[in-house]
């Protein structure tokens, strides 16, 4: 069975897109949990789930060019 999809919270995506704006578009490896703990005031999330939110952010952000 595969896990049901979390769908970030408004206040996760909110630090999110603000980290993705202020240009890093790509944290490096000792970036992403500090930016979990951000986020995990907000609800459960893993590093893969923030690693994998970027990867598919900066896909959709290429996708608008």
């Amino acid at each position: 069975d595969p896990k049901p999809r979390r769908n970030p919270r408004p206040e996760q995506i909110r630090i999110l897109e603000a980290i993705f704006n202020s240009g890093m578009v790509n944290p490096p490896r000792d970036e992403i949990p500090r930016i979990r703990m951000q986020l995990q005031e907000y609800g459960q999330v893993g590093d893969a789930n923030v690693f994998y939110w970027f990867q598919n952010r900066k896909s959709r952000s290429k996708n608008k060019l």
